[in-house]
This record gives structure tokens, sequence and C-alpha cells, in this order.
């Protein structure tokens, strides 16, 4: 008999567990603890019908439970077939698993799969930024890569220092390049074509593995931008195949690469209105990113110190955003497939304690199985409820195309995506964190949980109020402090005195003669 489990992300790790837990319950040890504790719950159960703390008919009962519970979660071995519902793995196969955790995980993974497929599909989101096939905000990952794309070849990043330098900055003042236009240029480079001067003269070094220029020398502009725009495809190339490892590393390169151009042209044109391809969108977030550093690294190449510092805080101006939105980012990334993965196979690997539990228990051990499935359940709601929260999320970064007037990818709208993409991965991240798995488990438990939720949110109002009670009552406490205090066999009792005192200043000591002494002057009053 065969069981298939579907996974997102965690193929290799369902593995492993459904082979630990087929070796635990195989092995004669764990056989030998099972037979232990149902003697121990046999004798246990007979003394108590002797001593009358139970019935006949409870042993029964007991007795015929745990035949049962044996022969259907344990006794039968089957295959399973684990299934990567991302496509990303090959799926693999376990042998010798018990029954019951087998059924239990075929049923229920079926069940979070079909939902978050059902989902998936009336939500229809272009598939390159799904969330069952690629996780969480992909779409928003993917673009923040394209967006912090540099040139990686230091040749080509002095080539086009050079040329910025000989070749763009003298056409500002006469007009052929205007600066406002390049900052909202969806495609900076082409817009720089046949904008330079042939006269002018830059040098251009050799990139090993392209083919222009065939020597290091100076070109004019003309000929110095042809050159250029073949080192900038050869090196964007080999980029988007590190891209590719980098967002699917379970793929081969070929097809990693396919699948992250496929992934950056539909994420561009879904959210910020954008029609290009991939290598074009990638080219020029470069291009951005080196007109964005060139404004300190040429005042750094000339020796002005002062500019340089000045341009580079502009630089890091334009890229900032809060530490704190970056962290909650991070985990709108890693809380599904990192924490529910966890969570689920914690699950899987406790079956074995899980199984003597409810063979200990006999005819009440269905309660234990209950609380187990339903566990399961309940990490397996996390899929669906994500995909709730990728869809808005997703939808609402559609709002950009508006915002930045189709100008998503230019450098004058940098700073707005960017911040951008980081704050809905933050909010996502938040509600990752806490709201999905609370809510999961509200919808589990019948809504215990999300009643207890709901009361922890309001329990700072609670104390609020508590404190506004207790001021228009005339009570007020703040500020109190008490240090160093020491009580030593102390003993009052039956003392009476209404008389104020007030001391101030002054030294007072009782020696062991009985001698009373005071130092400084006597401020003592007594009413």
């Amino acid at each position: 008999m065969i069981f298939e489990v579907f996974s997102y992300w965690n193929i290799r790790e369902l593995e492993l567990v459904f082979n630990a837990v087929a070796a635990i319950v195989g092995s004669g040890d764990y056989l030998g603890l099972l037979r232990t504790l149902a003697l121990v719950g046999l004798l246990a159960m007979a003394m108590a019908v002797l001593a009358g703390f139970s019935q006949l008919p409870d042993f029964g009962r007991w007795v015929i439970m745990l035949a049962l519970f044996n022969a259907m979660l344990l006794v039968p071995k089957v295959n399973v077939v684990i299934t990567d519902r991302t496509g990303t793995q090959p799926s693999v196969t376990v042998a010798n698993v018990p029954i019951g955790l087998a059924a239990f995980a075929h049923s229920i993974s079926h069940i979070g799969d079909w939902l978050t497929r059902s989902f998936e599909t009336t939500f229809s989101l272009p598939a390159d930024i799904q969330f069952r096939t690629n996780g969480t905000l992909f779409g928003h990952r993917v673009q923040q890569e394209v967006l912090h794309t540099k040139f990686d070849n230091s040749i080509l990043t002095g080539n086009l220092l050079e040329f910025y330098r000989e070749c763009v900055i003298p056409e500002y003042s006469t007009g052929f390049v205007v600066a406002s236009d390049l900052a909202k240029s969806n495609d900076i480079w082409t817009y720089l074509s046949g904008k330079t001067n042939p006269g002018r003269l830059v040098t251009i070094r050799t990139i090993p593995g392209v083919p222009v220029p065939t020597a290091t020398d100076a070109y004019g502009c003309d000929v110095a931008y042809t050159y250029l725009t073949a080192q900038i495809v050869a090196v964007n190339t080999q980029q988007m195949n590190m891209l590719g490892r980098r967002l699917y590393p379970g793929l081969p390169t070929a097809a990693a690469n396919a699948a992250v151009q496929g992934a950056i042209q539909t994420s561009t044109n879904y959210m910020l209105g954008v029609s290009t391809t991939a290598l074009d969108a990638t080219k020029q977030a470069a291009m951005s990113n080196f007109m964005i550093d060139a404004q300190y690294m040429l005042p750094a190449q000339l020796g002005d110190a002062a500019s340089a510092s000045a341009n580079l805080g502009q630089a890091q101006a334009i890229r900032s955003t809060s530490e704190s939105y970056k962290m909650m980012a991070k985990m709108a990334e890693s809380t599904m497939p990192k924490v529910k993965n966890i969570v689920e196979i914690v699950q899987y690997s406790v079956f074995p304690i899980i199984l003597l539990l409810v063979l200990l228990a006999g005819h009440k051990g269905g309660l234990v199985l209950k609380a187990y499935v339903m566990s399961l359940v309940w990490v397996q709601l996390w899929p669906p409820l994500y995909a709730v929260m990728h869809l808005v999320m997703t939808m609402h970064a559609q709002d950009l195309a508006a915002m930045t007037g189709g100008l998503g990818l230019s450098m004058s709208q940098y700073s707005l995506v960017n911040n951008a993409y980081i704050s809905d991965e933050a909010i996502a991240g938040m509600i990752a964190a806490t709201a999905i798995p609370a809510i999961a488990a509200a919808i589990v438990k019948g809504g215990d949980v999300g009643a207890q939720a709901i009361a922890g949110m309001v329990s700072p109002a609670r104390e609020s109020e508590r404190i506004a009670s207790g001021m228009s009552s005339g009570n007020l406490q703040m500020g109190n402090a008490s240090l160093g205090n020491q009580s030593f066999d102390t003993m009052s009792g039956l003392q009476h005195n209404t008389r104020p005192t007030i001391r101030q200043g002054g030294f007072e000591s009782t020696a062991q003669d009985g001698v009373k002494r005071f130092n400084g002057r006597s401020k003592k009053r007594e009413g």
C-alpha cells in the first residue's frame, strides 16, 4: 500500500524523519518498551478493578482498544511517497512507515494542499509569483534582488566610471544629456545612445571572455559605447545565472536561469506596470546603482574627500530603510519555509511517543489521538492562510504602478520602490510570525485560542483603565524607589503615637555605655 504526502520546501527533511520513525518503531528496543508499557497498563487496570476504583467493563474496553490501536496504527507497514508541490525537487519513497503515521500525514497534507491550490486557483495570480510554487511574497523578493543588482565585474565598473567621467558628464553642460531625463528613464543605457561626443576619447580595458575591444586603448565615446554594450551584456548574462542559483537553488543552472527570467519579467510587469525583459530589467537596476555610486566614486578618484563623503551619505540615504523593517522582511521570507517545516517535522517525529501514550491509555487513547491529529491539522492550515496573505500583499504591490507612473525601473523612483517592497514584506513578516499560527489554532480549537488572543491584545488597554481608575480615586504612585533596606530580629507591638516628628540633618549615635551623642545642629521639633 502506498500513501502520498505533500511537502512544501522540506522534502529532504520529511524523508529523514519518516525513515527515522520507521527505524524506531521497527527496532527491538521499541517493541520491548511497548510490551513493558502494555504489561504495566494491564496490571494497573487489574489492580484498579480489584480495589474498586474501576469496573470490569472498563478493563475489557482497555484490553480491546489496546489490541485495536496496536493493530490499526502500528503493525501494518506501508510505503510513503513524498511529493514536493513546489516542483523544485523529485519525489522520494520511504518504506516500512507505520500505517498510522502514513495515513494521518497523507490525509491531512492532502487537505492542506487542496485548500492552498483552491485558493491560488481562485485568486488567479501569475504562475511565476504564486505562493505554492515559490513561497511568500516571492514577487517582492525577486524585485528586491533586481533592485540591488550591481555589476560585479571590477573591470566593467572601472570602464563605466571612465566613460561617465569623460563622455557623459561633459554632455550635461551641452544639453545633450539632461540629468532629469536620465533619472526618469527606465533604460539609462539606451538613453545614452547617440548622446555622447565621438571626438572625446576614453580608455576601455578588455574583459576576459568578451570579444570586444580586442585591446586596451583609447576610443571615441561612440565606439566606447558599442564596446561597453557588449561587456554589459556579457556580465549581465553571468549575473542572471547567479541570480537564478540564488532564487532557485534546487534547480539545474539552465532551468534556474529560465525560471528566474520568467519571474523577473512577470513580477516587473505585474507590480510596476513595466513591460520589459529580465535582462533589460537587471541591466537597468545595475546602471541605476552604478549612477548612484558614481556620484561619490568620482570625487574619491580625484582625491576630493569632502565631496566623496557628502555624496556617499546621499547614496546611503537613497538606499536606506529601517533595520527593524528589514528584519521583519526577512521573517516574511523565512517563516513559512522554516518555522512551519520545523513544527511539522517535530509533529511527525514524536509519533512513536504519541503511539505509546495512545496504547497505554487504552479506551481513552482516542482523546490522545484526537489531540495529535488536530495538531497536524493546525500546521496544515498555515499554507492556505499564507496564500491569502500572499494574495493581499501582492495585489497591494500593484499600486506601485500607479504611484510611479510607469517609471518603476527609473532611478528617480528607486527610494519609493525600495521602501514599498520593504514595508510590504515587514507587514507580512509580522502577520506570518504572529497572526497566522494564532488564526489556525483558533480554527482548530473552535475559537478558544482566538478569544484568548483577543483578550491578550486588549490587556494593555485594561492596564491603562486600572491606572486611570486609581487616579480618579486619588490613588497615585510613581517614582518609588527602595534600596539597601535591611531588618534583623525586629519586634514591635502595642504602640500608639499620634505626635508628628520632623528630623533634618545631623548624626545621632548610641555607644555601648548607653551615652547618646548628636553631631550637628538639632532641628528636632515634636508636638
